[in-house]
């Protein structure tokens, strides 16, 4: 199976990141809430990396997105 069929069939998950418990949210929430939806913004975030991670394993070559300077130095930090 093609990485691109399998990254392709993943489901979106982007709405978990609205849960972000900002600052103003800790006074109207019990802390339990608070936890889980931390642990769920981090999972989302470890998610996101590893479809990157399926993203740059699709392509034969990185040099194709380390084009400029910032996209350079987030494949290394991913890599390191």
């Amino acid at each position: 199976m093609e990485v691109q069929t399998i990254y392709n069939e993943l489901p979106d998950i982007h709405d978990w990141a609205k849960l972000t418990p900002f600052e103003f949210k800790y006074f109207q929430y019990p802390t339990r809430i608070i936890l889980t939806a931390t642990k769920i913004v981090d999972i989302y975030y470890t998610l996101c990396t590893a479809r990157m991670n399926l993203h740059f394993l699709d392509n034969q070559d990185f040099g194709d997105y380390a084009k400029d300077e910032v996209s350079k130095k987030l494949i290394k930090s991913m890599h390191l």
